[in-house]
């Protein structure tokens, strides 16, 4: 599977993901929501629709890629490059970067042993299958993050192989049913540890019930965004203005009904729409912590009137 860079006019979002979840090639998408998620995301890291649905993941808002998709765009970068010597025990990888006069140089080497494994409690069934494969996928993501971090864009991106990943998921997010490669790790034997967080991933959570003074002291609800607007959200905006910037979404300023935001797109048909019109209808979704464009409802222009239909 190889990493595509995003270079053409490009498809509504929400239509190439209606086509997506229409198919069925993509059991593990619920909803065309999820996939339309799935999709912008993956723009935004320069991946094509197609290598989005199959090696990006979004666990907790947080975006996780299939090793070789990281592999890959840490090359197809053309300032990073890497070389690896992996065998059952270990995996070392060498990053070059080019320098100001176009010459390779070594940024730095990551390696990643089976005794960092044990050290990080990873010892699951994948382990012994792939020793190799999954040592590279830490070491890769480990490297990408000390070496090359704006390979794919200024977000954090963490790491999957064969249905291991970096992050701590307590429950799918919506839209996304954990791989069944997950299943097979869950016996209790073999709990599998965050190699950065050190938090178990796998370990059933033991049910503790509630004192009296947590009943007289509930938690606190979880704070609203900081712009006020709900996580999904239509309605009609007033441009501001329109900014765009090499390698990072286009960003929009715009006012609506619960105030002054920024939106973002990577598409570029909503940001020539935004710069050609005053007010727009949007259909917005939070991505992570920022407002994304799903769909553009409709520009609102004002109505041409010939002034002899006017009845007064």
């Amino acid at each position: 599977m190889e990493l595509a860079r995003i270079g053409q006019a490009q498809l509504d979002p929400m239509s190439v993901a209606q086509v997506f979840k229409a198919s069925g090639m993509f059991p593990d998408i619920q909803s065309e929501a999820a996939a339309c998620a799935k999709i912008i995301i993956g723009r935004g890291l320069g991946l094509s629709d197609y290598d989005a649905m199959t090696g990006l993941h979004i666990i907790k808002g947080k975006a996780v890629l299939a090793a070789n998709l990281m592999a890959a765009a840490i090359k197809r970068a053309g300032k990073y490059d890497y070389r690896a010597a992996c065998t059952d025990t270990e995996c070392s990888i060498v990053f070059f970067g080019r320098s100001p006069e176009n010459k390779w140089e070594e940024i730095g080497t990551t390696t990643f042993s089976m005794d960092d494994a044990k050290r990080a409690q990873l010892g699951g069934d994948n382990w012994h299958k792939w020793p190799k494969a999954m040592l590279f996928a830490r070491c890769i993501s480990s490297g990408y993050k000390q070496h090359c971090p704006d390979a794919l864009g200024a977000a954090p991106v963490y790491v999957e192989a064969h249905g291991e990943t970096e992050i701590t998921e307590e429950a799918p997010s919506r839209g996304y049913e954990a791989p069944k490669a997950r299943a097979a790790l869950a016996a209790p034997a073999a709990p599998t540890i965050d190699a950065e967080a050190s938090v178990v991933e796998d370990a059933p959570k033991p049910v503790r019930k509630r004192t009296a003074k947590q009943e007289a002291n509930p938690a606190p609800e979880t704070p609203k965004a900081a712009d006020g607007y709900p996580d999904e959200y239509e309605g009609q905006f007033e441009i501001l203005r329109v900014v765009r910037r090499p390698g990072k979404p286009i960003a929009i300023n715009a006012v609506g009904e619960h105030g002054a935001v920024w939106i973002a797109t990577s598409v570029a048909e909503y940001g020539d729409l935004a710069d050609a019109n005053k007010e727009m209808r949007l259909e917005v979704a939070r991505i992570g912590q920022t407002l994304q464009v799903m769909r553009v409802i409709g520009p609102i222009a004002p109505a041409k009137v010939d002034p002899a239909d006017v009845p007064f």
